[in-house]
């Protein structure tokens, strides 16, 4: 067995004994690689969240008479005689 190819990896888990197995380099660097963009992944969508509740937030600050006034394509007259 040539060591120098292989890397130890440790094995652990809950209600087993831990356990140590040569793993390939190329194979712990391509897991190493998949948990960095899982974790990429994970921030990107919870950043995502975020901004969309930051979104809402500032939808819900916007007075309702105030609401549809910036839309002039969709609406072309306001009354201005109602009051919320």
């Amino acid at each position: 067995m040539v060591f120098n190819k292989y890397d130890l990896f440790l094995c652990n888990s809950v209600g087993k004994p831990a356990g140590i197995k040569f793993v390939d380099k190329e194979e712990l660097m391509r897991e190493k690689d998949l948990k960095k963009k899982q974790e990429e992944a994970k921030l990107l969508e919870k950043e995502k969240k975020k901004a969309e509740q930051a979104a809402l937030l500032e939808l819900k600050k916007v007075k309702p008479s105030e609401m549809f006034l910036k839309e002039t394509d969709k609406y072309s007259q306001f009354d201005d005689k109602v009051d919320f």
